[in-house]
């Protein structure tokens, strides 16, 4: 076949044009999230149109290398992949397109949660929260509790004990430690004077396993409560005016009880009081009764009672001496014979007559109607 010499200069310019044609674009401005062990891939293409399919290469620092992972869209979640979070992983994205053995590869990103490894400019930064924190902010001190990292997020490469640094407005408030067996750590820090009565911001940080983790949070401490000054006054405005009260009070009973006429007035209140029942202090006098004889002869009566009786002036209520009689001539010379023995009879015989003076009188029927007082026998 005949073939003009202007086709078959078209025809290789033709087939270049497919070749180029047929290349996949570079994939660009790959970036990896990563935050709280989540770890997502990001990348752009210029001609979506295209419709190509997209290659994500992990590479590892130690350990096995992961599988090549595929997908049409501009993103990939690689979280099941990189869980391992004190390592380094390497990622390139490279872009295929349908019918096509070429593919062009993106530049490498590196990203890391541990701090033992030396950053530069291709590493992303990955951070770790601190779990939710609950504070209570006192008038000088903050408590702080919070479960361990751990228990909220479940890698085995925060599985260690801890030590953490709490900051007050860029202040070191204090640290603190949190262990593996605490499922709740909890704590108490002082905060500075500058601080008191204010809200402030208070920044948690710490290394696990050499993985920074932290959080902020902002809280605001109650002032010291002022005393009422109103309330004061009064209470002491009160109890002054009570205590002079009691003192005015005092002073004039003082004054009314040491005039003589209120001793006298109150001696004879004294006396009014105490004074007993005027039937009290007579002395008991027994019941007299009206004695007759049943018999129909008369008592007998000596003469020497008759005129006992009848001679013999009536006893006083009280007898406080014992009689004394008059002594003769007759009676000492008689003393004096028959001496100190005759003592005792005298003495026996006179106690006999006390005793029988000493009783009590009773009335004595001396005849029908007529009745006289008498001692008894």
């Amino acid at each position: 076949m005949f073939q003009s010499p202007e086709l078959r200069l078209f025809l290789p310019f033709l087939a270049c044009l497919s070749h180029v044609l047929c290349f996949a674009s570079r994939p660009t401005n790959v970036s990896v999230s990563c935050h709280n062990f989540k770890n997502v891939v990001y990348w752009n293409y210029s001609d979506p149109s295209q419709k190509p399919e997209f290659a994500v290469t992990i590479g590892v620092y130690r350990g096995e290398q992961p599988p090549v992972l595929k997908t049409t869209e501009s993103y990939l979640d690689i979280s099941n992949y990189t869980d391992e979070a004190d390592n380094v992983y390497d990622v390139y994205v490279e872009a295929w397109l349908n019918g096509s053995e070429n593919a062009r590869s993106s530049q490498v990103v590196k990203f890391t949660y541990s701090q033992d490894f030396p950053k530069s400019s291709v590493f992303s930064k990955c951070a770790v929260d601190f779990p939710h924190i609950n504070v209570s902010a006192l008038q000088h001190t903050v408590q702080l509790s919070f479960v361990h990292p751990y228990v909220l997020y479940d890698s085995e490469s925060l599985n260690y004990d801890f030590t953490y640094t709490v900051t007050c407005n860029e202040t070191e408030c204090g640290n603190a430690e949190c262990s593996i067996d605490e499922d709740l750590c909890a704590d108490v820090m002082h905060i500075p004077e500058d601080l008191y009565g204010r809200c402030f911001s208070i920044h948690l940080a710490a290394y696990i396993n050499s993985i920074p983790i932290e959080t902020s949070k902002e809280v605001c401490s109650y002032p010291d409560p002022k005393p009422d000054v109103t309330l004061i006054t009064s209470l002491v405005c009160i109890g002054v005016g009570v205590l002079l009260i009691f003192i005015a009070a005092g002073a004039m009973m003082y004054k009314k009880v040491a005039q003589p006429e209120s001793q006298n007035a109150i001696i004879s209140k004294v006396l009014r009081m105490v004074k007993t029942d005027p039937s009290v202090m007579d002395p008991e006098r027994p019941t007299v009764s009206e004695v007759r004889s049943i018999s129909h002869t008369p008592l007998l009566i000596t003469p020497d009672d008759v005129m006992s009786i009848s001679t013999s002036p009536s006893p006083p209520a009280e007898n406080t001496h014992f009689p004394v009689q008059p002594i003769t001539d007759a009676d000492l010379v008689e003393d004096q014979e028959h001496g100190g023995g005759e003592e005792d009879d005298d003495f026996n015989g006179f106690s006999d007559s006390f005793s029988g003076y000493d009783c009590q009188k009773f009335p004595l029927e001396m005849s029908p109607g007529d009745t006289v007082e008498a001692y008894r026998p």
